[in-house]
């Protein structure tokens, strides 16, 4: 185990999968987080296999992490 990785319990709300793959008939999905791409990025893939999505879903175009936010409240 590297010094970096901190181990995550993740829990699913009741009927996410059907939340969004029916939200995703109306809207463009995009995830919002205030940590990293990396994590980001695999929690989206967690998500996406828990839920069944199609490869894809959440394109990386879509997710918004703080590497892309500039704000007076990040303390870096």
């Amino acid at each position: 185990m590297s010094p970096a990785f901190t181990p995550l319990i993740l829990d699913f709300r009741p009927y996410l999968e059907q939340f969004l793959k029916e939200s995703a008939r109306y809207y463009e999905m995009y995830v919002y987080t205030m940590g990293s791409y990396t994590y980001a990025q695999k929690i989206v893939q967690i998500i996406a296999e828990a839920c069944h999505l199609e490869p894809g879903f959440f394109a990386h175009n879509r997710i918004v992490t703080r590497d892309h936010t500039k704000s007076n409240y990040l303390h870096t």
